[in-house]
Formats: structure tokens, C-alpha cells, sequence
């Protein structure tokens, strides 16, 4: 089975590779991702397993995305601009990312006959109060309504959603730590804020389930 992920160097994909290149052969898994550093960096700490491919793109670029997607058989989209703080200046480049290059990874599986493509969305999508959890929610509805013409030609879309992943890159976890090591206060955006809080471990299971029971739409 080939496997490509977008974002593969976030902290998801990194996670997902270790445990595709842990499986071995005939399992093979692509790192899609716009960063070569990180791509190299991940590499290594494989220890540069031969069932690991690194293909540097941007899901901005739809060509780029028709290669890695070649003889695909699932698509876990995962690519995303995701700090909340930083989004929040730049909206026009979160729309980019997450809802027209979500919108350019669709249309490769499907021109690519990838079998199944997995958007991973974020609970910040239900009634969302940023450009982030926004984007999230629009790159939801652009999933379900390709299936219109996607299952038609054999590729199935749906998307999977959950919250805070414990310790992922650039969460409250890290935050927090720093803060601690420093001797300062720990800071709340909001005493009355509910956060779901779920491993990393969590996160490949529920992928995994949502792989296995998926219709599309």
C-alpha cells in the first residue's frame, strides 16, 4: 500500500511515518512537504528507511501534488496553516493553504485514482471564531461535495476531526514548559475554556478507524 501524506513534517505526519516505515515493505509511505530540512531531519531519524519516499512540494501547487500522488492508493491531508495567532493576520494565506490547496489535493487523488483521501480537520471547525477554525470548516464542505464527482471515478473523500493533540509542535504543552522553566506564571487565554485533550496514539487510532469505516461524504 502507498500512502502519501501532506504536512508529513508536522508533528501528525512524523508520527504517521514512523509507523509506516516501521512497518516495512510493502508498505510504502511520501512525505509531501515544502520544508527539505525537515523532510532530511526526518529521514535520519528513520535511519533513512527504504519504504520512506521524500517528495518536496506545496499543496498550493496542483502538478506538483498530480506526482506524489501517483499510484496512491489512500491520501492522508494533513498540510495545513494552523497557528491560530499567526493566522489571525494573515486569512488571505490560511484560504491558500487550507481551503484552495485542500481543494488542489482532492482533485489529484481523484485525477491520480487514489482510492481514499482523508482531510484531517480540527474541532476548531464547529462553530469556529477564527480564520483557522474557519478555513477548516470550508475545507469539511469542500471534502463531502467533491464526493459528488470523486466516488463516481473511484476515490472517496471524508474527514476526520478532534482536538488538541498532547505535546503536538506548537501546543499550550510546550507553552507551558518554558514557562515553568523560566520560574513564570502559567498564562490562560480564558479560566471558563474547555480544551479536549487527546495522545498521539489517539490520533493514529482514530485515523485508522476513519480509514476503515469512511464512505465519503
Amino acid at each position: 500500500m502507498r500512502i502519501v501524506v501532506t504536512g508529513g513534517t508536522g508533528s501528525l505526519g512524523r508520527a504517521l511515518l514512523r509507523r509506516i516505515a516501521a512497518a516495512g515493505k510493502p508498505m510504502v509511505g511520501v512525505l509531501f512537504s515544502r520544508d527539505e530540512f525537515k523532510q532530511a531531519q526526518i529521514l535520519e531519524s528513520l535511519g533513512h528507511p527504504d519504504n520512506i519516499r521524500a517528495c518536496l512540494g506545496d499543496v498550493r501547487d496542483p502538478e506538483r501534488l498530480r506526482m506524489a500522488c501517483h499510484g496512491a492508493d489512500v491520501v492522508i491531508h494533513a498540510a495545513a496553516l494552523k497557528r491560530v495567532d499567526a493566522v489571525a493576520q494573515h486569512a488571505d494565506e490560511t484560504v491558500k493553504t487550507n481551503i484552495l490547496g485542500s481543494m488542489n489535493v482532492f482533485r489529484a487523488a481523484i485525477d491520480c485514482g487514489v482510492k481514499k483521501v482523508l482531510l484531517i480537520s480540527s474541532d476548531k471547525a464547529v462553530l469556529p471564531t477564527n480564520s483557522y477554525g474557519a478555513s477548516k470548516q470550508m475545507a469539511e464542505w469542500v471534502a463531502t461535495g467533491f464526493n459528488t464527482y470523486s466516488v463516481p471515478r473511484g476515490t472517496r473523500i471524508a474527514a476526520i476531526r478532534y482536538g488538541n493533540v498532547l505535546g503536538s509542535r506548537g501546543s499550550v504543552v510546550h507553552i507551558w514548559r518554558r514557562a515553568i522553566e523560566a520560574g513564570h506564571p502559567l498564562k490562560l487565554t480564558s479560566q471558563d475554556a474547555t480544551r479536549f485533550v487527546i495522545t498521539m496514539e489517539q490520533a493514529l487510532e482514530a485515523i485508522d478507524e476513519a480509514l476503515e469505516q469512511m464512505q465519503g461524504g
